[in-house]
């Protein structure tokens, strides 16, 4: 507990949000208080922490530390989905499926329904891929160390020859937007 104090207090939006939750559910030891998970949760977001604008949007829509406020969570669900959280999207969902401080449209629920699925499929093909390249980032590795201690040239070229059909495959596999992030 303690550390994540400390990180939060450092300015740590992800202890900040570790620590909302810590004080959202009671745990560790800790005193379940809707306010000081509040206060964790809104300095985190104020740095960007989707995670975090995601919990104020809940807190807001439960009154949980804060007076219930539908307008107030729809805001910060909106900015958290605006950038990809799937979780936004799926309480965005809600609030138009029954009604929670919008009118109730069960267009605009199955619209937001559908793209939390779409954020959830982008987010799991992004875990994917990252596997993939550490995954081929290890084999890359693991060959060119064979071929380094191989004193036979035969096997040493079927090596090279192995590590540049990888790499190759790497490069091919792996849309260039995301390889431009590493």
């Amino acid at each position: 507990m303690m550390l994540f104090t400390c990180s939060a207090e450092e300015g740590y939006a992800v202890a900040q949000f570790k620590l909302g939750v810590i004080y959202t559910d009671g745990l560790v030891g800790v005193k379940q208080d809707y306010f000081k998970a509040f206060e964790w949760y809104l300095k985190g977001a104020s740095q960007g922490n989707l995670a975090s604008q995601n919990n104020l949007g809940t807190m807001y829509c439960n009154g949980q530390g804060v007076k219930q406020d539908y307008v107030e969570a729809r805001e910060w669900w909106l900015q958290a989905a605006s950038q990809g959280h799937p979780a936004s999207h799926n309480n965005l969902a809600r609030m138009y499926k029954f009604g929670l401080g919008v009118k109730e449209d069960p267009v605009k629920a199955q619209e937001w329904r559908q793209s939390y699925f779409q954020e959830l499929q982008r987010l799991e093909n992004q875990q994917a891929e990252c596997a993939f390249i550490q995954s081929s980032s290890n084999l890359t590795g693991s060959l060119r160390s064979l071929s380094a201690s191989v004193n036979d040239p035969s096997l040493s070229q079927g090596l090279e020859e192995a590590l540049t059909v990888l790499t190759e495959l790497t490069e091919l596999s792996t849309p260039s937007d995301f390889r431009s992030r590493w």
